[in-house]
């Protein structure tokens, strides 16, 4: 009878395990083979070697979308990494939501839609109130098309090199690499500022796009963090 109950415990374990890889692992929809309505936005080659990024729109015009590609294009290190990138659109109706005063676009439903496309990462640009933060939560990354553009790297930093918040107050990921307890954990980084997502934490310049949509970098911590990502791929 023990042997009934461990093989019925075991089974019960994999089907929650399944369940939950199938709710948040967003790379399970994708079947290989494109919809009719992807549309290639940017194309640099084949999708098993690039990095794959598909928008959603939401009440935003689709040709808005170039520069949002373009402002990503701005900043080192990807601006010498285009063709490691594919940019694609869906034209499919999404439903966000507000959490905390930010957009939030992330659902199953989303997932189950970009899965017409080769992704990786997925964009929803939504035309919101003024007041409306961005977020990025997984692979996801929801954009008020009221803010500076320049959210989008920002946005991306986070879901692609698990970069945190340098302003204050926010909460650190965990794995994250850019705020640290102290500054000699930077090692031969020249700078370190206190506030880093939490006040008793730094970060190693003064501002960055990590800190303020203002900048006009990640700065050399940032780069070299997003640098060992990219040769990942």
């Amino acid at each position: 009878m023990e042997y009934k109950y461990i093989f019925l415990a075991s089974f019960i374990l994999l089907v929650v395990v399944g369940i939950f890889i199938f709710l948040y692992n967003p790379f399970i929809f994708y079947s290989g083979k494109e919809s009719p309505s992807c549309e290639k936005i940017f194309y640099s080659g084949n999708s098993d070697e690039k990095v794959d990024i598909v928008f959603f729109t939401s009440g935003v015009s689709r040709n808005k979308l170039k520069g949002y590609i373009d402002s990503l294009f701005e900043f080192e290190p990807f601006d010498k990494q285009k063709n490691n990138f594919n940019f694609f659109y869906l034209d499919e109706k999404i439903n966000c939501e507000l959490k905390y005063s930010a957009l939030f676009c992330y659902s199953l439903d989303l997932i189950q839609k970009s899965s017409g496309c080769p992704n990786d990462f997925v964009v929803v640009i939504s035309d919101e109130s003024g007041g409306i933060r961005s977020s990025a939560y997984m692979n996801v990354i929801s954009i008020n098309d009221k803010l500076p553009i320049s959210v989008f790297p920002h946005e991306f930093g986070h879901v692609f090199a698990n970069l945190a918040d340098e302003y204050v107050p926010a909460k650190i990921p965990f794995g994250s690499k850019n705020c640290v307890k102290n500054c000699e954990e930077f090692g031969e980084i020249v700078g370190c500022f206190q506030e880093c997502s939490e006040s008793n934490f730094f970060r190693s310049s003064e501002n960055s796009i990590m800190r303020t949509l203002n900048s006009q970098s990640y700065f050399e911590l940032n780069q070299k963090i997003i640098s060992e990502e990219l040769e990942k791929w």
